[in-house]
């Protein structure tokens, strides 16, 4: 089991975890008595634990190091066959879309669309992240098969969509990053975008209702949850919980469709706007 710490995602992950989440695992009650009921990106056990007011996003934005780290940290957690990008690829009909525009926001490196694009070589792609990552990306991706097909992006998702009139407006594992406070200020800032036959596309969890799975997936679950409190203040929400999410961005929002593809951790969530519906 040691040669495993040979690995360097995995490395990363258990480094990550003993020295980032840990860290703040244990001071879960502390934190709850100082921020009671708060939802800011702040108020985690993670910053009680570390002594930082920064949001965690935002402090290894400043330390390269432990945002290198993170990044294996997903890569590792990414090479799990639950949490493969085939599950995207296949569990959506990408082809059916023709040629239209996708903008893959909070996108990172972009290899999700380039996946994408190899299933659907009519489609348009942008990446969209925060400069920094945008320009190191654009760096290594510069000559790489592929990426000529990609468009990078500067954007904070927090911020009103720039891209007008896409047909998808992708955001995988973004939402469950945030409480609902700040899940539905990345949401809101999509659909002033929205022309006709647009749709956000949400490819994340769904938490199970107890004991509706086996224990071992229960498990998992549930420590995901845990680990978004912990971490970023944030929550795995069930079905009814990302409803409300929905409702609270914006009443036309309609959750039109749910797809779980088999062997997937996370499901796909459709959204569209109901302009019939009370504004």
């Amino acid at each position: 089991m040691s040669k495993l710490l040979t690995i360097p995602s995995i490395r990363d992950s258990i480094g990550y975890l003993v020295e980032e989440g840990f860290i703040g695992a244990g001071r879960i009650s502390e934190a709850a008595e100082m921020y009671r009921g708060s939802q800011e990106r702040n108020h985690a056990p993670w910053n009680v634990g570390h002594g930082i007011d920064l949001p965690t996003f935002q402090f290894f934005e400043t330390n390269p190091k432990r945002m290198a780290r993170f990044f294996g940290n997903m890569e590792n957690f990414g090479s799990q066959d639950a949490y493969n990008i085939r599950h995207l690829v296949e569990g959506y009909d990408w082809t059916g879309l023709g040629e239209a525009t996708v903008v893959d926001v909070g996108g990172n490196t972009g290899h999700v669309s380039l996946a994408l694009s190899k299933k659907a070589p009519a489609l348009n792609f942008i990446v969209q992240d925060l400069e920094n990552v945008i320009m190191d990306v654009k760096e290594r991706a510069e000559g790489q098969p592929g990426y000529e097909r990609l468009r990078f992006e500067a954007h904070d998702f927090f911020s009103p969509q720039p891209v007008s009139g896409a047909a998808v407006y992708l955001l995988r594992f973004i939402c469950h990053d945030y409480s609902d406070k700040y899940a539905a200020k990345i949401l809101q800032g999509l659909v002033p975008a929205f022309r006709q036959k647009s749709r956000i596309l949400l490819f994340d969890g769904i938490m199970p209702a107890p004991g509706t799975v086996n224990n071992l997936a229960e498990r998992k679950a549930r420590i995901m949850d845990m680990e978004m409190m912990i971490t970023y203040n944030a929550v795995e929400r069930d079905l009814e919980g990302w409803k409300a999410l929905f409702a609270k961005s914006d009443k036309r929002l309609k959750l039109q469709s749910i797809t779980t593809p088999r062997g997937s951790a996370h499901s796909l969530m459709e959204l569209v706007l109901d302009e019939a519906s009370d504004t």
